[in-house]
């Protein structure tokens, strides 16, 4: 055999078995579509505007054609992002030109505003394509509906944005603008740190070698490695003699003495309790968690105390708390009573009054109140969410509500989250949907089935892509070699490189 040859097949055979489809795009550039000859007869050629339509057989579902265009992106603002050359222009849900192809990237609207990009630098425009701020900032941070923080050349400072105009609040002159909260703004300058408000008034001058953030009215700053507390104001309304200190909850925060006693103390600067701990966290509905020695326990706002006894403890959620000892997890009350055992190896956050509850590697679930729904018997468990859990069992999944009750059999090799009521489910490289009884309302005959959105779900088969309704029904037909996301009641579609828009029929 010619040894060129031999090495070719040597080289090439390796790459030919390993290569893989990287994308969901699956459709074999060769296949001729049943819709081909339409769009191409009826696209535009001298316009990135979407004209005419084409008509899906016995179906009021509408294709729009467009250019060939390198992308086509549907945003849940109803506006259109289409790319050619690495460029993107905006059009309306209906077709209209909001933005020609000339950014290199436009954001989503909110408030009728989207940020975009040009040549490094960031901007606005609004819902008519006018830029309210040309592209000029090195980088924008939206705070609020209104206010951002911007950069340029390493100083920041603040603007608020409208929809015809921005207007400066503070000079680009800080070396940095941290946490915004109840208001204000954390401003670095110099080194030293302070607030400005969200219209731009420094309210405390940066004089501060480190801040904390404003709660319940006052911040914790530090001058000379000692900490105080000021107000809104600037003004010092608790002296800087502190080593530390928590930031102020439920009218309580920790700080640690010179002495390195911990207490706590209120508003004024009044200490509130003569016991001192070596820990202690901010409070939780009440309670704070803290530490006397190597045992951790509970203080409340009214003094009394929860023995010092645990390993370890984490802050009360729901009106319990979860406890450890010799490393096992029980569940306490507001009453410091016990109402679980302390058995498992781990109980996890609250979420909709219902724990995930860790043993010898299974998982089950507890309710608030103490009763076990479901022992430890799962191999994987996750929270509750919209009154759904999903588990698995020997590489089996299924889902529980939050009774637990079984609502999908353990048969699936993947559950999907609920969408419009129903999950999408994998069993052998089939998918298709099943309702909270458990029964398939589609068939599991697809090659690929993404979550539904907007009523829609996409499917896949033999390399073609197209849309279900909950119902099941083939509402778009599997025609397309790429298919976006419905958003707004418009979907991207493509056929071999040619994209287009698949609209609702208006009601």
């Amino acid at each position: 055999m010619n040894p060129f040859l031999l090495l070719f097949w040597i080289l090439c055979i390796p790459m030919l078995m390993c290569a893989q489809p990287t994308t969901r795009h699956y459709a074999p550039p060769h296949m001729k579509h049943p819709l081909d000859d339409t769009l191409t007869k009826n696209a535009p050629i001298d316009t990135f505007n979407f004209k005419g339509g084409v008509k899906i057989p016995d179906l009021n579902w509408t294709i729009h054609p467009t250019l060939k265009l390198d992308n086509l992106l549907i945003f849940k603002d109803g506006y259109i992002r289409k790319m050619f050359h690495g460029k993107w222009g905006l059009t309306t849900n209906a077709g209209a030109e909001v933005i020609p192809v000339k950014y290199d990237g436009i954001g989503t609207f909110e408030r009728g505003r989207a940020k975009i990009h040009q040549n490094g630098l960031c901007g606005f425009v609004n819902t008519e394509g006018q830029e309210i701020c040309p592209p000029r900032y090195d980088e924008i941070r939206m705070v609020d509906s209104s206010i951002a923080k911007v950069r340029l050349h390493r100083k920041w400072g603040l603007i608020a944005v409208g929809n015809k105009n921005i207007k400066e609040l503070t000079l680009l002159r800080y070396d940095f603008i941290g946490k915004y909260q109840n208001g204000l703004f954390e401003v670095l300058l110099n080194g030293k740190w302070g607030f400005v408000s969200r219209f731009g008034t420094e309210l405390v001058s940066p004089a501060y070698e480190a801040v904390g953030s404003f709660w319940e009215g006052v911040a914790g700053v530090q001058r000379n490695h000692l900490w105080g507390f000021v107000n809104a104001k600037g003004e010092e309304v608790i002296p800087l003699r502190y080593k530390e200190v928590n930031h102020f909850s439920e009218g309580v925060a920790a700080v640690l003495k010179a002495d390195n006693k911990r207490i706590f103390i209120n508003m004024k600067g009044i200490e509130i309790t003569k016991l001192w701990f070596n820990d202690v966290l901010p409070l939780s509905e009440g309670y704070a968690s803290v530490r006397i020695k190597q045992k951790w326990g509970f203080i409340g706002v009214k003094k009394e105390l929860v023995k010092c006894q645990y390993d370890a403890v984490l802050p009360f959620q729901g009106g319990v708390a979860r406890v450890m000892l010799n490393h096992r997890w029980g569940l306490l009350n507001r009453q410091g009573k016990l109402i679980t055992p302390i058995q498992y190896h781990w109980i996890d956050t609250l979420s909709e009054g219902v724990m995930r509850i860790g043993l010898k590697g299974k998982w089950g679930y507890l309710r608030k109140d103490g009763v076990v729904l479901v022992a430890p018997q799962y191999d994987m468990g996750t929270l509750m969410v919209n009154g759904v859990a999903y588990v698995k069992e020997k590489g089996k999944m299924g889902a529980i509500d939050a009774s637990g009750k079984g609502i999908v059999p353990l048969k699936y090799d993947v559950v999907q989250p609920f969408r419009d009521g129903l999950a999408a489910v994998e069993l052998h490289d089939f998918h298709g949907f099943v309702n909270k009884k458990g029964v398939e309302v589609v068939p599991l005959k697809y090659d690929e089935a993404e979550s539904f959105s907007d009523g829609l779900a996409r499917v896949r088969l033999n390399y073609q892509f197209g849309f279900i309704n909950t119902a099941g029904v083939e509402v778009i037909p599997l025609r397309f070699t790429e298919a976006g996301d419905c958003a707004s009641g418009a979907i991207p579609v493509c056929i071999n490189g040619q994209w287009g828009i698949v609209r609702k029929p208006a009601k």
